[in-house]
């Protein structure tokens, strides 16, 4: 495929556009299905996680007394979540 041709240009951005659509159908096909299985029950979503002493460890991590990778593991959960959780004690704690 040319791009530098205005057909070249035309076929990529239709095929984009495709693209785009059928990535749109399938967020939209997953949250219906999420509704329908919460409906049923079968859907509980993710498992909250409680961490005794928080503060204490979200400080270690923020002054980096430990790095968020070491701080993840010694608290069981992964680093995406170490991040969510010091994000939203910080939002709470402010």
């Amino acid at each position: 495929m040319d791009t530098l041709t205005a057909t070249g240009r035309l076929l990529l951005k239709m095929i984009s556009t495709v693209n785009n659509f059928e990535r749109e159908n399938i967020i939209e096909r997953r949250r219906e299905g999420i509704v329908i299985a919460k409906a049923e029950g079968k859907y509980k979503g993710q498992k909250e996680v409680s961490i005794p002493d928080f503060d204490k460890h979200c400080r270690r991590g923020i002054n980096i007394e430990v790095s968020k990778a070491q701080l993840a593991m010694e608290l069981g959960v992964s680093r995406l979540m170490l991040d969510k959780l010091i994000e939203e004690h910080l939002n709470v704690t402010i």
